[in-house]
């Protein structure tokens, strides 16, 4: 953790956090089909729902995402499983957002998959690899 000093924007990014956590502890979130609530090493029982931000390098401007909640810990098979007070959820999937944002920005349609590279482009990648290297590379 790094030492800071409040600010107005500080202080409304704890609250925002804050509301959250009050909002999910408030909610029963469960994997019914489950016979325990642990999926591998993951407890998914409701002591491990809170969130909290995480800023990169120190910077307020970078990232700032929310992690801990155990279901960003699970698989995607696993956290299509999921239902938030007796009801089921679904999980949008934001394939190829950034660039898809990029894309619109700069007027061009994304017509493909933007991560779908020919085999080989990347030398002593193997080619199952590629598409999250390349993902990789475009995210940070």
């Amino acid at each position: 953790m790094v030492e800071y000093e409040d600010t107005d924007e500080t202080i409304r990014m704890r609250e925002e956090v804050r509301r959250y956590n009050e909002v999910i502890g408030d909610a029963f979130i469960d994997i019914p089909v489950l016979d325990e609530p642990q999926v591998d090493d993951v407890a998914t029982d409701h002591h491990h729902k809170r969130t909290r931000r995480i800023f990169s390098r120190s910077d307020w401007n970078l990232n700032g995402r929310f992690h801990g909640g155990w279901w960003q810990q699970i698989n995607s098979d696993w956290r299509s499983r999921i239902f938030i007070n007796d009801t089921p959820v679904v999980e949008v999937d934001f394939r190829s957002l950034h660039v898809s944002l990029l894309s619109l920005e700069a007027g061009v349609e994304l017509t493909y998959d933007p991560y779908d590279i020919p085999d080989g482009l990347l030398g002593g990648v193997p080619p199952q690899l590629q598409r999250g290297r390349v993902s990789e590379l475009v995210e940070i």
